[in-house]
């Protein structure tokens, strides 16, 4: 609450009671809670039933009961703490009222006592005052003089209770931030918190029990963007330092990180990729336990009549459709993250809220090449969902030797340009969304230790991407431009880096290629002038070209058609042998 220095009794005493009450209930509701849990975990240990199902029950139970004790504590504290407080402010605002009081007597005093010893010197007044004796004088003087000592021990007093005020509110901060409150997770609450580096939160979390970690990172979730700033080197040293020296198996204090942070495991540039695949299926888990009560929502919106009528509307129908287009891109989802939570799917990076994920296809320790997809404009969540922008990818898996050579990253860490017409030659979108490329490959590289070699396939716009990262210091064995629309002007070719591109004839990305006014368009094209080697697609040489050339009124809208059909088709594994083939070429060179 706000106070002041001529206010320092501010605040309502009884608003403070009333939230130290409401604590106080909520312990009470948990204690009640407790005691049913004990009596369930003591009947179920004694139930005849499977053992299996009986025991997972009874450990599951053990780990519950000890929570609740841990919020319970925390509510009490927190209770106490402001009920201290509001006896203090209390206390204070009586006496703040004292000395007002004392103060303003005193005041009106001085000021009569005053003008009656100025007056009792001028000819022109009453001659009661005037023919005041020098005895009277020295009286008034003396009071005046009592007075003022007294208005400065009010001062003095006035001060020392702002000092309390001050005391009390650092005290009821204290408290409320103690580890009886707050617990293991009391060093987060603290304002020095807000200046510790990345490395120096992740030193904090350690030590912290999966249900500490679960209730910081809900009361805190700011927490998990600043610790995206970890250098990955330092990521690794601090995730190496809580295993187990000497043993495959990770220790308890990383499973309790798993497992109590996956928001923060699961998007740690410098930890093994299986690492974070393992705490993203839990972040999947809690997706679908979303999307699943979404959809039960709408299903009852889709069921609802329409209160205004008896038939059945145009509006009715188009909003039933709606509602079923949405309940079906949620199931497409649920049923992707379900293969996740399966281990079918391996997520290295999930989070729906920030429009970013990751999908890592192969076995990353056994593999010896690492194939990074960056896909195009209008790359969604729900391109990944209906396993379109995987194509390129999961066929190099599929078709290389050995297969289990390569592993393969299919990317999106932020919101891709949506519009290709509005969106895509302005290339302040690849700015934004570079820098977080290059701190990718600087994971994989920490995480790797071993120097495979990456080979980044770009398809249109993703290629502005990698050139950004590639500005700020990526290194890649290999880049692959797939119709790319190519980088912005500061860019230049890495001499350790080969560069290749496939792009139609007839693509309609060739039309936008190489120019650039300040923030629009990408002035350095994938062309021969900048060191890349030009592949043939396969694609353009049609019958279509054929018929431009005898009837150039249709083949010239014909050619605008399959332009940008054959933009598309050469970021997917239909229609697209030629391309496939040379991209397989380029990873087993590479191997």
């Amino acid at each position: 609450m706000v106070w002041t220095e001529q206010d320092p009794g501010a605040g309502e005493p009884w608003g403070i009671r009333f939230q130290a009450t409401r604590r106080t209930t909520r312990a009470e509701e948990l204690r009640a809670a407790q005691v049913t849990l004990r009596d369930a975990e003591s009947q179920a240990a004694s139930a005849e039933w499977t053992a299996k199902s009986r025991d997972a029950f009874v450990a599951k139970l053990a780990t519950i009961v000890p929570d609740v004790k841990l919020v319970i504590a925390g509510l009490d504290a927190q209770a106490a703490a402001l009920l201290q407080y509001a006896a203090e402010v209390e206390q204070i605002k009586d006496l703040q009222y004292a000395l007002t009081a004392q103060r303003d007597d005193a005041q009106s005093r001085l000021w009569t006592y005053q003008r009656q010893l100025r007056t009792s010197t001028d000819e022109d007044a009453p001659e009661a005052l005037y023919m005041l004796t020098t005895r009277d004088h020295g009286q008034l003087e003396r009071r005046i003089d009592d007075e003022q000592a007294l208005l400065s021990g009010n001062a003095t007093r006035w001060d020392e209770l702002v000092a309390r005020r001050r005391a009390a509110d650092a005290l009821c901060a204290g408290d409320l931030a103690s580890r009886a409150v707050h617990g293991a997770t009391a060093v987060f609450a603290g304002a020095s918190a807000r200046y510790l580096t990345p490395e120096a939160l992740l030193d904090k979390l350690s030590g912290l029990s999966a249900t500490d970690l679960a209730v910081l990172l809900a009361d805190q979730p700011g927490l998990v963007d600043r610790l995206k700033g970890a250098d990955p080197d330092a990521v690794a040293v601090w995730w190496a330092g809580r295993g187990t020296t000497g043993s495959g198996e990770l220790s308890a204090g990383q499973l309790a990180l798993i497992v109590g942070a996956p928001a923060v495991v699961g998007a740690l540039n410098g930890l093994p990729p299986a690492v974070r695949v393992q705490a993203n299926k839990a972040l999947a888990q809690v997706q679908i336990e979303r999307n699943n009560v979404e959809i039960e929502r709408l299903e009852a919106l889709r069921k609802m009549p329409d209160p205004g009528s008896h038939r059945a509307t145009a509006n009715d129908s188009q909003k039933v459709a709606e509602l079923e287009a949405e309940i079906a891109e949620l199931d497409a989802e649920t049923e992707y993250l379900q293969r996740a939570v399966d281990g079918e799917v391996q997520l290295y990076l999930y989070d729906k809220d920030a429009d970013r994920i990751i999908e890592m296809i192969g076995d990353f320790d056994r593999a010896s090449t690492t194939v990074n997809y960056v896909p195009g404009t209008a790359a969604s969540m729900e391109s990944f969902t209906s396993g379109r922008v995987q194509e390129v990818a999961q066929w190099l898996i599929d078709n290389s030797v050995p297969a289990a050579g390569l592993v393969a990253f299919v990317y999106k860490d932020g919101t891709f340009p949506p519009n290709p017409v509005v969106h895509s030659p302005d290339n302040t979108w690849a700015t934004s969304l570079g820098p977080a490329y290059h701190d990718f490959n600087e994971g994989l590289r920490t995480a790797d230790g071993e120097g495979k070699p990456v080979i980044s396939i770009e398809h249109s716009f993703g290629t502005s991407i990698a050139g950004k990262a590639e500005t700020a210091g990526t290194e890649f064995a290999h880049r692959v431009s797939l119709s790319g629309i190519g980088m912005t002007e500061e860019w230049s070719a890495n001499p350790g880096t080969q560069y290749s591109d496939f792009t139609g004839s007839n693509d309609v990305i060739r039309s936008v290629r190489g120019s650039q006014i300040g923030e629009i368009g990408y002035g350095q094209a994938p062309s021969e002038a900048n060191g890349y080697q030009l592949h043939d697609s396969g694609l353009g040489a049609s019958w279509q070209e054929n018929v431009s050339k005898a009837v150039p009124v249709l083949g010239s809208w014909l050619d605008s058609g399959w332009g940008v059909q054959n933009h598309l088709t050469i970021a997917g594994d239909t229609d697209n042998a030629t391309v496939l083939l040379g991209l397989r070429e380029i990873v087993t060179d590479t191997q």
